[in-house]
């Protein structure tokens, strides 16, 4: 089956093992709308299933994108609790928003050919959102703006220079911060960023660009893992649903003012080790092409510190072999 045909498909239907949505702090009071930026990307949409899922709530969903297909689930159920948009449509929402969680972002820096793509798409979506005056704002930044350095929360950023097309996606994301930084200070509202590390799982896309995302994608499609090095930089895979329970344990936790907080899996392991495992669930060969002109990540090791999170009760659920094999198992088709 091709890419093309998969692609086709819905997203996906269900990212949990169990029946109902369980995050890991306590729910004192619900926002009664949420818009949620990108949501038909595999974060977005995750988002969106988990928050149709919550027991006893009422939230109104404004789900947002820069185009939607038939094949996306349950639009065919839009009503007064659930609407969809374009991202061109944000300026013209005239209602309260309670909670905003901006996700919409490429994935695969390979396939952005200009900084003003990225830009307009993180900052330039953002200054729309703003003009909605929502009650408080989730951004979805990225781990990659430590250069693979020490990961604190705390710590100063270094530098990035355009001329470095792999530093355009921390760029972008920082842009954004730092706007958010001045809007929550000057509108007194409650600004949280979450610098999200290495996630994957159902509604990971074949042109994701990610490493992770070519390996599972190339064992099920290709039925052979390529890898375009030696596979011995270290990273860290957090499950869906694992990020999704930390997103909403801080969208709807008491945080006030601005924050940063890490959200990944603490514990490290291989591009090699990672390919391993995929190659041992799905019966496939690893091959090697160390000709190939790719341009990889600058980054040896990038291992977030998640102490911070992990402090409200946070922990991840899903152990790398089983969230392997929940996306494999979604790639064909299967039930999780």
């Amino acid at each position: 089956m091709s890419t093309e045909q998969f692609q086709q498909r819905a997203l996906f239907s269900d990212i949990y093992a169990h029946s109902n949505v369980s995050l890991s702090t306590s729910l004192d009071e619900l926002p009664k709308t949420i818009l949620i930026t990108g949501a038909n990307g595999m974060l977005g949409n995750g988002l969106a299933v988990a928050l149709r899922r919550l027991q006893n709530s009422e939230i109104r969903l404004i789900l947002s994108s820069r185009r939607w297909n038939r094949n996306y689930p349950f639009t065919e159920e839009a009503n007064s609790q659930l609407k969809f948009i374009t991202n061109e449509e944000i300026s013209n929402l005239e209602e309260t928003i309670d909670l905003v969680i901006h996700t919409a972002s490429p994935s695969n820096i390979t396939q952005i050919s200009t900084f003003e793509e990225l830009e307009d798409i993180n900052f330039g979506i953002l200054k729309q959102l703003e003009k909605l005056c929502p009650k408080k704002f989730v951004y979805i930044s990225t781990g990659e703006v430590y250069k693979g350095g020490d990961s604190k929360e705390i710590n100063e950023i270094g530098s990035f220079s355009i001329q470095n097309f792999r530093d355009w996606y921390p760029m972008a994301k920082l842009q954004s911060e730092n706007a958010l930084r001045s809007y929550a200070k000057v509108q007194k509202l409650d600004v949280n960023i979450i610098r999200l590390f290495h996630t994957f799982g159902p509604g990971v896309k074949p042109n994701d660009g990610r490493s992770f995302a070519d390996i599972i994608w190339g064992a099920i499609v290709k039925q052979e893992i390529t890898l375009k090095s030696s596979g011995e930089q270290i990273r860290t895979f957090l499950y869906l649903s694992d990020a999704i329970d930390g997103i909403l344990s801080i969208a709807f936790g008491g945080n006030k003012g601005f924050s940063i907080t890490n959200l990944g899996s603490p514990t490290p392991v291989s591009i090699r080790s990672f390919a391993e495992i995929v190659a041992s669930i799905s019966k496939t060969q690893i091959k090697y092409d160390l000709e190939t002109d790719f341009p990889h990540s600058p980054n040896v090791s990038i291992v977030p510190s998640v102490e911070k999170l992990m402090l409200t009760g946070w922990n991840p659920q899903v152990p790398l072999e089983e969230a392997v094999n929940r996306t494999i198992k979604w790639i064909r088709g299967l039930p999780l």
